[in-house]
């Protein structure tokens, strides 16, 4: 389990198996790794794919940036990459998601912006490049702009990723963060999105709020 730790500029590896000792009572504390980041970087949200921890953080300068944690560094205090999903033009630090089906997709959209900027990273090239570069999500086509983003969701196989967007839930394909391909009402708002995978692998999308 991987976590944020915006207060010690640090993300932290946290054993599974060692939170469910905690739970039992067999531990006090769990068993955890911590990644440092750069001085002054704070760590806002996290994702796996292609091996690496991909990380959203602000810089304190009024500028945000995607690095990595490389797994396969020689050490944890230097496994931190910054900056390595650009452009690196972001206000403040974006929410993260990638493709439960690793095929190095990761995509990100920032949530205190209307309408809310997004784009979509490639991870299996080093550094990452730009599937769909950074631009306002739904900026063209009518009815499939979203602003003020609260949650993104990569379908599984990256071709499309969903976010929740207040009384919608848009999809959008990662080749373009412009223009919906699809929108789902949700009366009553929703501020959260997550896709099921049934047996036959099709994907189902959930909305909560």
């Amino acid at each position: 389990l991987y976590a944020a730790l915006a207060g010690q500029d640090e993300v932290a590896a946290i054993s599974i198996q060692s939170i469910a000792s905690v739970v039992s009572g067999a531990a006090t504390t769990p068993t955890q790794t911590l990644y440092p980041l750069a001085s002054g970087d704070f760590p806002y949200s996290v994702a796996v794919q292609s091996g690496k921890v991909w990380v959203s953080y602000d810089t304190g300068t009024s500028t945000a940036a995607i690095g990595d944690i490389n797994l396969s560094a020689s050490s944890s205090s230097t496994a931190f990459e910054p900056a390595t999903a650009g452009p690196s033009d972001w206000s403040s630090a974006p929410d993260l998601a990638a493709d439960p089906d690793d095929s190095g997709v990761l995509a990100a959209v920032q949530r205190d912006s209307s309408a809310a900027p997004a784009a979509t990273f490639n991870t299996t090239t080093d550094p990452a490049t730009a599937a769909a570069t950074p631009a306002p999500l739904g900026t063209t086509g009518a009815g499939t702009q979203c602003g003020f983003a609260e949650q993104i969701t990569v379908v599984a196989g990256g071709q499309q990723f969903a976010v929740a967007c207040g009384k919608d839930v848009n999809v959008y394909n990662t080749s373009d963060v412009t223009t919906a391909v699809t929108s789902y009402a949700t009366p009553g708002g929703g501020d959260s999105a997550a896709v099921a995978r049934s047996e036959e692998h099709t994907s189902e999308l959930q909305s909560h709020h």
